[in-house]
């Protein structure tokens, strides 16, 4: 009987809330990334859940990444790019049994994503990235998906994990772009 495929629990989630354009926001006092009074709740969460390795988004610094790794316990570790490029931070949170190596994957439009190597068992690795699309323009996106697969590419593992926040849903007219289409089928192949 062939040995059971590794298997890792994985959890994206947008810790953001409501964006109604940066001058609304700003005009109503709101800010639509992650909120430190929600860190307790999406730690349980992320604890009940029993995942692995948890990809967040929206973030508003890397202090609050740690806050949460925090909240997790001894058991994980945590990292997001060094360099705020842009206002939507993204971080990584892996289990310490995982081995992770973390770095920064760059991209030419502002928008890094934090990656990791994680080992399962003695032979398998996965790769895991991180990452949040731009929201508002789509050759941006189209450009940071690019990026990332050539990440993906160069990961040599057979089953790279990019996980995030893509902003665009091909279900919906209103929410994406006509090389939101390309894009997609570009990052599902």
């Amino acid at each position: 009987m062939p040995a059971a495929s590794p298997t890792l629990r994985l959890l994206s989630w947008n810790l953001g809330r409501v964006h109604l354009g940066g001058r609304v926001n700003r005009w109503l006092g709101l800010d639509s990334r992650a909120s430190d009074r929600s860190l307790g709740h999406v730690a349980r969460v992320i604890l009940r859940a029993d995942a692995e390795v948890v990809a967040v988004q929206e973030l508003s610094s890397e202090a609050q990444l740690e806050r949460l790794r925090a909240l997790l316990g001894r058991d994980w570790q945590a990292a997001a790019p060094a360099r705020p490029d842009c206002d939507r931070r993204v971080g990584l949170l892996a289990r310490r049994g995982l081995a992770p190596e973390f770095f920064p994957v760059a991209s030419a439009t502002g928008r890094t994503a934090q990656a990791a190597t994680l080992r399962i068992g003695r032979e398998r690795r996965f790769a895991v990235a991180s990452l949040h699309l731009d929201a508002f323009d789509d050759a941006a996106r189209a450009r940071q998906a690019q990026e990332l697969l050539s990440f993906a590419a160069a990961s040599g593992e057979a089953a790279p994990v990019l996980a995030g926040d893509f902003n665009f849903d091909l279900t919906h007219p209103a929410a994406h772009r006509p090389r939101d289409r390309s894009t997609w089928r570009a990052l599902a192949a």
